[in-house]
């Protein structure tokens, strides 16, 4: 007898997990509460022009490769991807910009220039990162245990990975704006650098190494592609199925209940947010509950999309450190225009990361998004640039079907050595928790192998 098996959630990481399923024989029905499947990362049209809705870079390519290949799919045939060779550029008051470019060399070059003596620092921390990061990459792909931590060597490394990505940087020995800059990344999740994993450390090495990438047609080709591999597998697509609770009887996951009819089911599967399958769709113990509710979550931020005609030369990103900023760490333009060229006004995405807890009232949102509108550093980088809409907390939150208008848990140091959510479901036989919640981090590669093991 086939067994039955229903998945919560169609973005990356529900969609990867349906396709494994169903390849190995499963009857898989996938249920997505929006009218489309894809999550964060699905696109968005406008102007007629697709443009990505959420993550707009892959940085791990050879996580995705990995997934992909699970699935029978060769990532370099399935995508047309183009290497980013000009990354990004971070500008902060009273301190040189720092462009990051995927050629070292030159990017040594530049902050020897502005940094006398940083472009060898960088370079030896570049290095040592490629080392440790060529050590701990296997345990990205499969489940983490003691046994695998031996195997692999990992833990050697386990100071680096109990400490914050401070830590890591400090002992680099490059000033204080490089620094800033190296840790941008995790400013989009609204925390600080002392705050934040040390694994975050490896991205410049990345950016080096492997390269970042994006596909033409921006990241959402990706949600094209697994959504075409689970159809192809036989996975059954359900739309507009928002799931109201997952049904348990002897502590055991048997279906799901939706709006408008129940699914019975042998195991289910949730690529919905972590925290609201375990708080809103199951009933958890309350220590398990009262750990999760404490949990920092992640606000998409603010975005603003639109247009502009006037060329301009530059990276891809270009991010403004905001620390003073009530609100905002940083704010973030995305010119997709400067790694495929386009014919007509260019697409441009400003976004807005926003401090934890700092996600007001949708009014208090629409005033802050009518100040970036007006900001004079975003009309000097980008020139002629015309907003055609914009998405605030709520906007993504309904557009999604968010937990309380957030993102999944941001993966602080503290959240990364606690071991994340678990994919296995506490308590609940059968129940399985898939996606970024359930991995290092938030990038669309960590969704897709969440979804594979």
């Amino acid at each position: 007898m086939t067994a039955k098996v229903v998945v919560v959630g169609g973005g990356v990481g529900g969609l990867t997990a349906a396709t494994r399923l169903a390849q190995a024989g499963t009857e898989v029905t996938l249920l997505e509460a929006t009218g489309s499947v894809g999550g964060l990362a699905r696109s968005l049209d406008i102007d007629d022009r697709r443009v990505d809705g959420g993550p707009y870079l892959l940085l791990d390519r050879a996580g995705l490769d990995w997934a992909f290949a699970q699935l029978g799919l060769a990532l370099g045939d399935a995508l047309a991807l183009t290497r980013v060779e000009r990354v990004y550029r971070v500008e902060a008051a009273g301190a040189p910009a720092v462009q990051i470019d995927a050629n070292l060399e030159a990017t040594a070059a530049g902050l020897d220039h502005d940094f006398p003596g940083a472009g060898r620092r960088y370079v030896r921390f570049i290095e040592h990162t490629r080392r440790v990061y060529a050590t701990l990459s296997p345990l990205l792909v499969r489940e983490h245990s003691r046994t695998a931590l031996l195997a692999t060597g990992a833990i050697w490394h386990a100071p680096m990975l109990l400490g914050s990505l401070r830590s890591v940087l400090r002992r680099s020995g490059l000033p204080e704006p490089v620094i800033q800059a190296l840790g941008i990344w995790t400013a989009i999740a609204g925390q600080e650098l002392d705050e934040a994993p040390s694994p975050l450390a490896f991205v410049p090495a990345l950016i080096h190494s492997a390269g970042c990438f994006v596909p033409r047609g921006g990241v959402g080709a990706v949600v094209d592609v697994l959504a075409g591999a689970a159809k192809a597998a036989g996975v059954r697509i359900q739309t507009g199925r928002r799931a109201l609770r997952i049904e348990v009887q002897n502590r055991r996951a048997t279906g799901v209940v939706t709006d408008g009819e129940t699914f019975p089911a042998d195991v289910v599967v949730s690529g919905a947010a972590g925290a609201s399958t375990l708080l809103e769709l199951t009933d958890p113990p309350p220590r398990l509950a009262r750990r999760i509710r404490a949990l920092p979550m992640q606000s998409p931020g603010l975005a603003l999309f639109g247009v502009s005609d006037r060329s301009t030369d530059g990276p891809y990103l270009v991010f403004q450190r905001t620390p003073a900023h009530r609100q905002l760490p940083c704010k973030l333009v995305i010119h997709p225009a400067r790694v495929h060229a386009m014919v007509g006004p260019a697409p441009i995405r400003v976004l807005a990361p926003l401090r934890q807890g700092a996600a007001g009232s949708e009014p208090d949102m629409l005033a802050l998004a009518d100040e970036l509108r007006r900001d004079p550093w975003i009309a000097s980088t980008v020139p002629g640039f015309i907003p055609k809409h914009t998405l605030t907390p709520a906007g993504y939150g309904q557009a999604n079907t968010l937990y309380h208008d957030t993102m999944n848990p941001v993966m602080t140091a503290r959240f990364m050595r606690q071991g994340r959510l678990p994919r296995r479901a506490p308590g609940i036989a059968r129940l399985y928790l898939v996606g970024s919640a359930t991995h290092p981090g938030q990038w669309v590669s960590f969704a897709a192998i969440s979804g594979v093991l």
